[in-house]
């Protein structure tokens, strides 16, 4: 399940897992659910955590924590960031993904935690911590 943010990179289209910034109290695996349902309609339960990735690329600077998660019930569709007016959403398109169709996709397009994945065992078998080397730290 990945979710394309329109004008957060170059190319124009970035696919990403769904997720998000937490509430202050909320727990990570709150914040999860929260945002797969404002983004993607759907209701999930989380499983278990998988691996964590540093991303810094000025203005930004966040630590993301990945998790397997498990569908229960919800209607795909394309959701909304509250953060954001009504006029400057930045969610063009959510959709389930094969690991071809991620292969097929151009690194430039799609989160770093997605790059060089070509079956289940290169993302569900990944733990650890994964930093990501932005034109900051070169």
């Amino acid at each position: 399940m990945l979710v394309n943010h329109s004008g957060l990179n170059e190319s124009g289209d970035w696919w990403t897992p769904p997720g998000g910034g937490l509430i202050f109290g909320e727990s990570l695996e709150e914040a999860l659910i929260r945002e797969f349902k404002e983004e993607t309609g759907l209701v999930i339960s989380v499983a278990e955590q998988l691996f964590i990735t540093e991303y810094r690329e000025i203005p930004l600077h966040a630590v993301e924590v990945f998790f397997k998660v498990k569908m229960h019930s919800g209607q795909l569709k394309i959701g909304t960031d509250p953060e954001l007016t009504d006029d400057n959403q930045s969610i063009t398109a959510v959709k389930f993904v094969t690991f071809r169709d991620l292969q097929l996709m151009e690194e430039k397009e799609k989160h770093h935690s997605l790059h060089h994945i070509s079956q289940a065992s290169d993302l569900f078998d990944k733990n650890g911590y994964f930093p990501y080397h932005s034109k900051i730290d070169k």
